[in-house]
């Protein structure tokens, strides 16, 4: 059984890849000779990082190859990125069970004095935006900027039954057939199971519906290159989120940017009605054409809104 789900699993990642690469966003990073950078953890672990753009420098905590691959070239012009490859994104990561907000926030700060920067932003994107919260709470002498997309304000188990109700209440009848007709004929709990890259990366691909404002979008055409290691998710997702609070004794002034879409099923924006005021210095918006990727859906208002923000708030 489980090698017949796996050669499903392969066989649909394939498929769905070969047959939406062309429709790609034409600002899509496409990678060409990057200088791609490896460093070694205090306790051992490889992780990678690269740069692009030039300006202010902004750390894109994890996920490095996501965010290169659907933030726009245009906002390079105004920032530098160092997209780092976590601990979520390599095969050997460490004992997982062992992985803490501290850890994943350190291994920011191991980079950033690698590469001898004072002052920096830092983006995360959907959980990933806590890292980029929290590392700011530890580091705050040299944190400017928070940048957050998508980023729940606590555990999924929490937000589970409010995803729920949005989803039903807010979809349209034919984004929820679009979600049903993806998942017909393949089980949900045994891609989990398998616990494998491309099972995670398919159960990804699955879900567009509930993830992008085009609810026809793959998400094959984000994910090149991409490697999820499950175990370093499970961890987070069921280990650091199931008590997690943005609000404790030690409260962030570092000004925050979160940007959410209306269509966003994964993280819907009501989720963070009675949360905002929790984050002293929160910009938030609310982008009416994106779902789960604002900085790639409307790319354009995204970019002039981070920008301005960056302006009013100082870019040290």
């Amino acid at each position: 059984m489980k090698t017949s789900i796996n050669a499903l699993i392969l066989i649909s990642l394939w498929l769905l890849i070969c047959c939406n690469g062309q429709a790609q966003n034409d600002n899509q990073k496409v990678q060409t000779g990057r200088n791609e950078k490896s460093i070694v953890m205090d306790d051992g672990t490889k992780l990678s990082f690269f740069v692009e753009g030039s300006g202010s420098p902004i750390f894109v905590v994890t996920e490095g190859e996501l965010l290169a691959n659907s933030i726009s070239k245009d906002l390079r012009k105004h920032f530098k990125f160092i997209f780092i490859n976590a601990r979520m994104n390599v095969e050997d990561p460490g004992d997982a069970s062992k992985i803490t907000f501290d850890v994943l926030v350190d291994d920011v700060e191991q980079i950033r004095k690698t590469l001898r920067l004072d002052k920096i932003s830092v983006f995360g994107h959907s959980v990933s935006g806590l890292i980029a919260l929290e590392y700011a709470r530890k580091y705050p002498e040299h944190t400017t900027h928070v940048i957050m997309n998508g980023t729940p304000p606590y555990s999924e188990n929490r937000m589970a039954p409010i995803c729920m109700q949005y989803w039903e209440t807010n979809a349209s009848k034919e984004r929820k057939e679009m979600w049903r007709k993806s998942w017909q004929g393949i089980s949900r709990d045994s891609l989990n199971q398998l616990g494998t890259s491309d099972a995670g990366k398919l159960l990804y691909i699955l879900d567009g519906a509930q993830c992008f404002y085009n609810y026809n979008f793959s998400a094959s055409s984000l994910l090149k290159n991409v490697y999820w290691n499950m175990k370093v998710w499970d961890q987070i997702f069921k280990k650091l989120l199931i008590n997690y609070d943005i609000s404790t004794d030690k409260p962030i002034s570092t000004p925050v940017f979160l940007a959410l879409g209306k269509s966003d099923y994964f993280v819907p924006y009501t989720i963070w009605d009675d949360q905002k005021s929790k984050v002293a210095n929160l910009t938030c918006h609310i982008f009416e054409k994106s779902g789960h990727y604002s900085f790639f859906e409307e790319e354009e208002l995204f970019n002039r809104e981070l920008i301005s923000w960056f302006e009013k708030t100082g870019r040290n």
